[in-house]
């Protein structure tokens, strides 16, 4: 599956991003994050813990998944 959306938060534990077509809670997926003044994109894990489809902002929150502390 490929979407393209925005962010609204961010943090070291997770993301929130407003998008309209939400994923399953639980389900773990691969995603490519792309920041301004970077070459490449960050490559991250990410797990669907809660959606919302109600007010102005629908979306989901993902929580990152690391495999080690690096």
């Amino acid at each position: 599956m490929f979407f393209v959306d925005y962010i609204k938060n961010i943090s070291k534990g997770g993301i929130f991003i407003k998008i309209k077509k939400l994923l399953f809670i639980g389900m773990c997926f691969l995603f490519k994050l792309s920041v301004p003044q970077r070459a490449s994109p960050f490559e991250l894990l990410g797990e669907v813990v809660w959606s919302t489809v109600e007010g102005e902002e629908p979306g989901m929150g993902i929580k990152f998944v690391y495999f080690d502390d690096s």
